[in-house]
């Protein structure tokens, strides 16, 4: 297709929307495209995999299941919301580090890199948990913002252009999600659940969420997806920075 070499490498890379679309930016690729295409991968996975979770899971017993769940997960994943706040003041000022050093060093995406180092360092040493879901919100609409600005009457003219590369992107990435299900199940012993939800390319909270209610291993399913968000995040811009200058 004619979609430039750098916002077709940020949307084909099978990380975070909300990071692929705002690190993109720094490099001068189309940053609507990306967020387009990464948003049909996400959507559209999640959408396969409740198909899957209704095809593999319990007949009958789905609903009451996820009621008990959602029941006992809720004391866990926040306790309370002044509590969560200072402990992500606690926090933030690693992550601000860590950028502002990456941004120092003129790393590729440093800040961004930075600031998820910083952000790691502070979560193994101290040990202490912070609940960020409520916090991601407050990302995602500032990135979407920044991304919305880039919107023009030139990207509407190149909808057909868009489509087929988002398509193609797309299909290859869903295509290769049944292999790499075929491949955790006969290398590792993964039962079908745990390897179909580790390997699917759709969203980190999305897929994780949901892994209990298809008896997945959570584990081993969220895992996965860290090591595949976070090797993503870093890599991708250092080859850009390196290919692309």
């Amino acid at each position: 297709t004619s979609v430039d070499a750098v916002t077709a490498i940020f949307a084909a890379a099978p990380g975070g929307l909300t990071e692929m679309s705002a690190v993109s930016l720094s490099f001068g690729a189309d940053g609507v495209a990306v967020a387009s295409v990464q948003l049909v991968r996400v959507l559209l996975a999640l959408a396969a995999v409740d198909v899957l979770l209704w095809w593999l899971g319990p007949k009958g017993e789905g609903e009451d299941r996820g009621e008990e769940s959602q029941e006992q997960d809720a004391p866990a994943e926040s306790t309370g919301y002044a509590k969560d706040l200072k402990r992500l003041g606690v926090a933030i000022p690693w992550g601000v580090l860590g950028g502002l050093a990456g941004i120092l060093g003129q790393a590729p995406a440093g800040g961004v890199i930075g600031a998820l180092g910083g952000s790691v360092a502070f979560r193994l040493l101290t040990g202490r948990p912070v609940s960020v879901r409520a916090f991601q919100i407050v990302v995602q609409v500032l990135a979407g913002a920044v991304i919305g600005l880039q919107v023009s009457g030139e990207f509407f003219g190149q909808l057909a252009r868009l489509a087929g590369a988002g398509a193609l992107i797309v299909s290859v990435q869903m295509l290769l999600w049944p292999l790499m299900s075929w491949m955790l199940v006969r290398l590792f012993g993964y039962d079908l659940a745990t390897a179909t939800l580790a390997s699917t390319p759709g969203g980190l909270s999305g897929v994780v969420a949901t892994a209990s209610e298809a008896e997945a291993d959570e584990v081993v399913v969220t895992f996965v997806h860290l090591v595949r968000l976070s090797t993503i995040v870093v890599v991708v811009p250092v080859l850009v920075a390196l290919f692309f200058r």
